[in-house]
């Protein structure tokens, strides 16, 4: 019978990509789905709003600021090129957009407090992941809390 391995190194990767989807379009579109169905729907449209202005800045930034992944990535298109560049983070915009807009909407210190950990854990796993560094977490940050001020 073969013996598993545990290892710490792989568990602890595991949690911080688990983080991680917290920034991600799929988590992000299940939020908004959620919110209309709930019946927040000025959460939601902020959201979608929010997630469509994002893509569209972070795209344009990348298009003309092209920077690798500190674990580089190879590409064939120059929409491959776009997509794996590493500045701004669209997580850690995506992740601080969500926690401003559900701050403002439900007025709890408590939950803006938890909102304001998520996304900063968010950023650390994108960190932690080599997919960005601390400017690319930094700016993506500042990103998603410009954009919901204009939003």
């Amino acid at each position: 019978m073969a013996q598993l391995k545990f290892s710490w190194k792989a568990k602890l990767a595991d949690h911080w990509r688990d983080i991680s989807a917290l920034g991600s379009s799929s988590f992000y579109f299940s939020l908004i789905a959620a919110a209309a169905l709930l019946g927040v729907k000025i959460v939601a449209l902020r959201l979608l709003v929010g997630y469509f202005l994002i893509e569209i800045v972070v795209w344009l930034v990348r298009l003309v600021h092209y920077k690798e992944r500190p674990d580089k990535e190879k590409f064939t298109a120059w929409w491959q090129k776009v997509n794996t560049g590493s500045f701004p983070s669209a997580h850690a915009a995506r992740a601080a957009f969500t926690m401003m807009v559900l701050s403002w909407h439900f007025q709890s210190l408590y939950l803006s407090l938890f909102l304001a950990v998520l996304s900063v854990f968010v950023m650390q796993a994108r960190v932690y992941l080599k997919r960005h560094d601390d400017w690319d977490v930094f700016a993506g940050q500042l990103l998603g809390v410009a954009l919901t001020l204009l939003a």
